[in-house]
């Protein structure tokens, strides 16, 4: 073989092994993995509590009795984002005397008795349904809505409805407002 034949060979394969390194024919892929610590991740936990201040006795026909009732957004107090409207979504009552009591939820400053003037209520019979009512304004995270519950026997109530003992459940919701 001459020279020069092996010269033009030799150029031919450094330049196919050059073209090959170029054009990406030889390909190192590097890949790598680690653990990492899982974090916990909590929801927000958004309840309420409720406590009556005294049960509503002796009832008159056409007075009403009252009791205080304290709602509060029982949020753990960093929870910023859990500010909410507070409801009272409805009354069941059960008694001889629950078709004829009326009940209004009017609110009230923090601490009063439900003595004194008071806005005119809305009196509702809960025999006969409830349309829901919104407690207060939008409370933050331990923040409370006080409001006077007022029950009255019907003015059109027959006598042997008085003198009765009736329990009022009371459903409540809260609802978050966004931020």
């Amino acid at each position: 073989m001459s020279l020069t034949r092996l010269l033009v060979a030799g150029a031919v394969t450094g330049m196919v092994a050059c073209g090959g390194a170029v054009t990406g024919t030889t390909l190192a892929a590097w890949r790598d993995q680690a653990a990492v610590a899982a974090h916990i991740v909590n929801s927000g936990d958004l309840r309420i509590t409720a406590t009556a201040a005294d049960p509503v006795t002796n009832l008159e026909l056409g007075q009403a009795g009252t009791t205080r009732l304290t709602v509060t957004n029982a949020a753990p107090p960093g929870a910023r984002n859990l500010r909410a409207t507070l409801h009272l979504d409805g009354i069941a009552i059960s008694g001889p005397a629950a078709s004829h009591l009326e009940v209004a939820a009017v609110d009230i400053a923090s601490g009063s008795d439900c003595t004194g003037p008071q806005k005119s209520p809305a009196w509702q019979r809960p025999a006969d349904g409830w349309t829901p009512v919104q407690l207060g304004g939008t409370t933050g995270p331990q923040q409370q809505v006080t409001v006077c519950l007022a029950v009255r026997l019907a003015a059109d109530a027959p006598a042997d409805a008085q003198g009765q003992t009736n329990n009022l459940t009371l459903s409540l919701r809260a609802q978050q407002v966004r931020p």
